[in-house]
């Protein structure tokens, strides 16, 4: 699987305000103006495969669904963990994934350059002396 995620990592004594912060977003986009420029909070957005994942961290994502979070102590830390996007795409690797990007940059390059040959031949005067 390829998780889209983010960890909101504080200390012990801010649980109060992450449990606020947990409870007044919707979706993962809303985050970074609910935090703001709270120094005490570190926001991290990830994208990951669940094998590359910490087991704590896969253990709470693998619960979870889209838009969902969870408060979890990991190393005398709070972190507050959210799914944004879960991928099921199976055989899914950083190669292919290259590959994919590769094809598609190709194919439309490919209707560009045809589309820049059509537009030369359209406006081409030909001269006869």
């Amino acid at each position: 699987e390829f998780l889209d995620f983010i960890t909101v990592n504080s200390n012990l004594s801010k649980l109060k305000s992450l449990e606020d912060i947990k409870g007044n977003f919707q979706n993962c986009s809303d985050l970074p103006a609910i935090i703001g420029d709270q120094i005490e909070f570190t926001f991290i957005r990830s994208k990951q495969f669940s094998e590359e994942l910490p087991k704590s961290i896969a253990a709470v994502l693998e619960k979870l669904d889209s838009n969902e979070s969870k408060i979890i102590i990991e190393d005398e830390k709070l972190k507050l963990v959210i799914l944004c996007e879960r991928n099921y795409q199976e055989n899914s690797t950083i190669k292919t994934i290259e590959n994919d990007k590769n094809v598609l940059q190709n194919t439309r390059l490919k209707y560009l350059a045809r589309s820049l040959l059509e537009t030369l031949k359209d406006n081409a005067r030909i001269v006869i002396k």
